[in-house]
Parts: structure tokens; C-alpha cells; sequence
């Protein structure tokens, strides 16, 4: 990687290699509730694609991987990724940006990109799918997300 990009590019690097352990950690303080930020699952009482990261990402620090998959199907395909990700982080910032990618990733980044994402949005798909047919129990918004709706 150039100098140029690499100066662009080192704030980036340095705020993910803080804020992903800052983050577990944070999310391993809380305490386990029946609230809800999720504006998506607020309005419909369906979850969202991504609903229970957070929750997978907690068991998965645990290291369990059977309570993340109940959590979020994709959730330690994520965790892995956010990992390896992260690494990679380290990596540059250990090495003043020095390391190179495979060429043949270069190539493919972007179409694999493309089709997690859609993989993503499937798997979301599905899960609303099941959920109209077994809706999850009911959960309360954050206190600092209220919403209010006409008629209710």
C-alpha cells in the first residue's frame, strides 16, 4: 500500500483495532434484557437480518457456538469474519501498511462482497418468512427509543 493511502487509511485502521474488543467488552458489561434498539423489529415485532449479532457475538466471545447460531444463524460466520478482519487491522498497523493481499483476492473482493451480501439478505428474508409463521415473543423498545404511533 502506498504512503498516501496508507496515512488515509491509518485512522481507519487504529478505530476498528480499539473499538471491536472495546465493543465486546462493553456488550459483555451489560446486563442481558427484553429491550430492543432495533427500530425494524419496534415497528413490525419481526426481527431484523441482524438481529441477535450482538447476542451471537457475546456467545461467541464465550465461546459458544451453539448459543450464537440460536441467536443469529449467521452470527459466528460474521464473528469470524469481524475477527479476521480485525487481525488484519493489527497487521497493517503493525507493519506501517506493508502487507499485501493475494492477487487473486484483489480480483474477487468485490464480487465476494456482493455475494455475502446477498447471503446476508436472504438468510433475513427467511428468517422474516419463519418468523410470520412463528412469531418471536414480544419485547419492549429501549427506554430511549420511543416511538409513537397514532392509535396506539
Amino acid at each position: 500500500m502506498n504512503q498516501h493511502y496508507w496515512r488515509a487509511l491509518f485512522p481507519v485502521y487504529l478505530l476498528f483495532v480499539l473499538t471491536f474488543p472495546a465493543g465486546m467488552i462493553a456488550v459483555e458489561c451489560l446486563p442481558p434484557s427484553h429491550t430492543t434498539i432495533c427500530g425494524f423489529r419496534v415497528v413490525t415485532g419481526l426481527d431484523c437480518p441482524s438481529c441477535g449479532l450482538t447476542r451471537a457475538f457475546r456467545a461467541m466471545g464465550r465461546l459458544d457456538v451453539a448459543g450464537a447460531f440460536r441467536y443469529n444463524a449467521l452470527g459466528p460466520v460474521v464473528f469470524l469474519g469481524a475477527l479476521a478482519l480485525w487481525g488484519y487491522a493489527i497487521g497493517m498497523l503493525c507493519t506501517g501498511g506493508r502487507i499485501r493481499l493475494p492477487a487473486w483476492w484483489q480480483r474477487q473482493q468485490v464480487r465476494v462482497a456482493w455475494i455475502v451480501l446477498a447471503i446476508f439478505i436472504l438468510a433475513g428474508i427467511a428468517r422474516i418468512g419463519y418468523e410470520l409463521r412463528h412469531p418471536p415473543p414480544p419485547m419492549r423498545a429501549a427506554p430511549f427509543l420511543h416511538l409513537y404511533w397514532p392509535g396506539r
